[in-house]
């Protein structure tokens, strides 16, 4: 009682506890709602995600807080595609000071509507992380191209 339903046959296991600051708890209702979640389906979602895409640590001349929520504009060749734009960077640390730096290009029309395309960075696309040198610098700090 409590909790919505998980999906048929999928059995309580064990319930998770979890502290939040007041802005994160407002910030994940919020999301939720957006969503059309109610918190613990957001919050499995969540999890979710992180689980089958588990941060990429690297070793970085940046520092987290230089980083983290600052924009890049990024242009990223593959033997198979090509994949230009700006996008925000979202950096977390680990207990030993590595990063993981993970590009997100929010293409929301309306909302609840649109595309949020999430770019996981390896060692070698960090490496090439710089500042920006172009009139846009006060707006976009960064560039990647490679």
């Amino acid at each position: 009682m409590g909790r919505p339903p998980l999906p048929q046959g999928t059995a309580k296991r064990e319930v998770l506890t979890l502290k939040t600051s007041g802005e994160e708890t407002k910030q994940v209702e919020l999301d939720a709602k957006r969503a059309g979640q109610t918190k613990s389906q957001w919050l499995r979602t969540a999890i979710e995600i992180q689980r089958k895409g588990p941060p990429i640590w690297v070793k970085s001349k940046w520092k987290k807080q230089e980083l983290d929520g600052q924009f890049i504009r990024f242009e990223l060749r593959s033997p198979i595609r090509e994949l230009a734009g700006v996008g925000k960077l979202d950096v977390r640390q680990n207990s030993i000071g590595e990063i993981a730096v993970d590009i997100f290009i929010d293409e929301c029309l309306k909302p609840g509507r649109g595309f949020l395309t999430r770019i996981w960075l390896a060692q070698n696309a960090v490496d090439q992380i710089k500042l920006n040198t172009a009139p846009d610098a006060d707006k976009i700090k960064f560039s990647l191209t490679g």
